[in-house]
Formats: structure tokens, sequence, C-alpha cells
């Protein structure tokens, strides 16, 4: 049986999809299971045993599609779910409640606006149709030649290796700037290595070393793979640590679809710190000693005492 599973939209989205095929390969003898992303998703799927191949949706593959004896619509959108229905994909599944929601031959009673359940869970109420299936969390993997050129990088840096990664470009709002240059001067203060893997440099920021804009994606994840911690709000980066087994530090405000039980972080040793939601200036406010204090609490959790 080949499988295709469609979430071309942001990189946490992708990963929170990611645990649907490794269900998949799992409970079906044989499946082989496949991708639809987008061009700069597809790196996260690169080395992955549940991935079998990868579509990009830029290249528009519609013609692939023929290949496969089943259809998930996991980020629905009219213009794939029509072109999955042409190429008579014998099995579609996806969200009742859309106005071409008679593209789909199976079709599922999720809600997802209410925002009652995690995303991951909400993914794999997708799997119904096709039978009962184990959840599991996410994994992502990197090879040993990445992990080797991410050590390097941080070679001779004292632990813990902290990482920031401020919001560039997320769903969910982040703390004002000068929040994480206070978190880097308090870090380093106290002995820590702080390290910046954001999509530019932030001269700004007065970490260890600034890696902004200097990584690709898979670098991003070998790094992720070896730091003690990332800090960050809640945007793909979290998602990508969590599922490298990296604990967290995240910023979340308690309300509204962006909040922790919809899109919290899933690693066990993670935390999540609650801010107040500024709608003017669309940024979580926070008390500083809160912050440091719970930081530090979440550090000595990870056997880390500054």
């Amino acid at each position: 049986m080949k499988i295709l599973l469609s979430r071309p939209d942001r990189l946490g989205d992708l990963v929170l999809a990611v645990p649907l095929a490794t269900s998949l390969k799992k409970q079906i003898k044989k499946a082989k299971v496949a991708f639809l992303v987008r061009e700069y998703q597809a790196p996260l799927l690169m080395h992955h045993p549940d991935v079998d191949d990868i579509l990009i949706l830029e290249e528009n593959p519609w013609h692939k599609f023929r290949d496969y004896d089943v259809f998930i619509d996991v980020f629905p959108q009219f213009k794939i779910a029509l072109h999955a229905f042409k190429a008579r994909i014998p099995v579609r599944i996806g969200t009742l409640y859309r106005y071409w929601s008679f593209l789909y031959n199976r079709r599922v009673k999720v809600h997802r606006k209410p925002s009652l359940l995690h995303e991951y869970i909400y993914n794999f109420k997708l799997l119904e149709p096709l039978g009962e299936f184990e959840v599991v969390k996410p994994r992502l993997f990197v090879t040993d030649e990445e992990l080797e050129k991410a050590r390097k990088l941080l070679n001779g840096f004292k632990k813990p290796v902290i990482a920031l990664h401020p919001l560039e470009g997320g769903t969910g709002p982040d703390v004002e700037p000068h929040v994480y240059v206070e978190i880097s001067k308090f870090l380093t203060q106290k002995g820590a290595t702080v390290i910046h893997v954001g999509n530019r440099k932030m001269p700004e920021l007065p970490v260890t070393k600034d890696l902004g804009g200097q990584t690709d994606l898979r670098m991003l994840m070998a790094l992720l793979s070896e730091i003690d911690l990332l800090v960050s709000p809640s945007t793909g980066p979290m998602h990508i640590a969590n599922a490298l087994q990296t604990p967290t530090f995240s910023f979340f405000k308690g309300t509204g679809a962006v909040r922790p039980s919809r899109w919290g972080p899933l690693y066990p040793l993670s935390h999540v710190f609650i801010g107040e939601y500024d709608p003017a200036k669309k940024v979580l406010k926070v008390r500083m000693e809160d912050v440091l204090s719970e930081l530090l609490g979440m550090l000595e959790k990870l056997n880390f005492r500054l």
C-alpha cells in the first residue's frame, strides 16, 4: 500500500505530522509512505526511516498522485484535494467541514478551531478511516556526519550550551527583543554558553557565538540535537528540538489558538512560560525576574546548577 500524506505548511506543522508515517509503517505491513511538502520543509524529512519518498509542491508533482492508494490531507487545500480526486486515488481522507470535502471519500468529523486537543492528536484522527493506530510522538533524525559538524562548531564551549531562537515569522507571539538580551547576559554571567541560531545575525544579543543566518535547516537540526536547551517562542525550531529529544523553554500566551494545549512542546522535560499578550504591540509581556527564576529552575531539572 502506498500512502501520501500532505502537509505543505510550516516547519512545526510538518514535525507534528511525521508521527503518522511512523504509525502507518508500524501497523501496515509493506506500507510505503510519502509526504507532499514545500521545498523548504523537505530537509526535515531526510534520513527519516519511516519516510520513503518526498514530493515537492513547487514541482507540481500531480502526475505522481496516480501511484498512490491512499491520500491523507493533513493540511487541507482545495487545489491539492482536487488533484487527488482527479488522480482517482482510491482512498482520499480529509475533514468533513470544508466546502470541497466532497472531493474526499473518507471524511473525518474533526474541528480544529476550538483547539481542544494537541495538534498532533488532531492529525492522528485522520487515520481513523484506516483503523486503530498507536499514537506516537514526533522523531527526527540527523546523520553522524551532520552531528560531527555541529560538534566542531560547539567545540570548547562550556556546558550548558543554551540556544536562543527569537521569533522570525512564526504563528505565535514572542516576547520583546530585550528579554533575549537579558537572558543572554544573565546566563553568560552565570558561566553558561549561549548561542544564537536564528535566521539572521543579531549583533545586539551578547551571546558566546552568533550563528544566525549561517546554518541551513539540516545543520540547525544537528545543532539543536547537540545543545542542552533551546529558548524560543512557539515556533518550528521548538518542535524540531523536541523531536530530536532536546528540552525547550518556550514563551506562550495562555489563550487563543496558539496556546500550549494545542501547540505546546511534547518533550517531557520542556517548560512553558506563559506571558501576558499585548494586542497593541502583538508581543508577550513578562516579568524578567520570573523568566530568569523559572529558567534557572529548568536548568536545575536538567542537572545544571549555575
